[in-house]
């Protein structure tokens, strides 16, 4: 995480990042560019298995961020996506193939905050009916479930 560290240091302007599958990346990286990038929009971190909750706690304050890929980041649960509910502004969050951490606990709070969210990707993540209701109920901006 030198590599996101120094990022966040030099470019303080940056919207979009992609680092997916960059087997450095882990949540001293992603905290520092949740700190140092306060115009992050655009995060994508699937495939980087060192992240963990601790990232998406410091992602929840970054307030313009619209867009989150986690696909494949198998050490995030529930309570990072309840700590990531205040996202107001996220449009687009992919936590497929994460694994058993994340289900109906995590997804449906979020589900139910987040009014913005036009695309989600739920593939093999421990969902139910559950979550089905929440989105039913309170995403009238979802495009597209998968």
């Amino acid at each position: 995480s030198v590599g996101a560290c120094l990022v966040a240091r030099k470019c303080f302007l940056l919207e979009d990042i992609i680092l997916r599958g960059c087997e450095g990346v882990d949540d001293v990286g992603v905290v520092a560019l949740a700190k140092g990038c306060p115009q992050l929009q655009g995060l994508s971190i699937s495939g980087c298995h060192r992240v963990t909750d601790a990232a998406l706690r410091a992602l929840a304050r970054c307030q313009a961020l619209r867009r989150l890929g986690l696909h494949r980041c198998s050490l995030i649960t529930d309570a990072g996506l309840v700590a990531l509910s205040v996202c107001s502004s996220l449009e687009y969050l992919d936590v497929g193939n994460t694994g058993p951490g994340v289900g109906d606990r995590g997804l449906v709070p979020l589900v139910q905050q987040c009014h913005n969210l036009a695309w989600l990707n739920i593939i093999a993540t421990q969902c139910s009916d559950k979550l089905l209701h929440a989105v039913a109920s309170c995403s009238t901006a979802l495009e597209r479930l998968i």
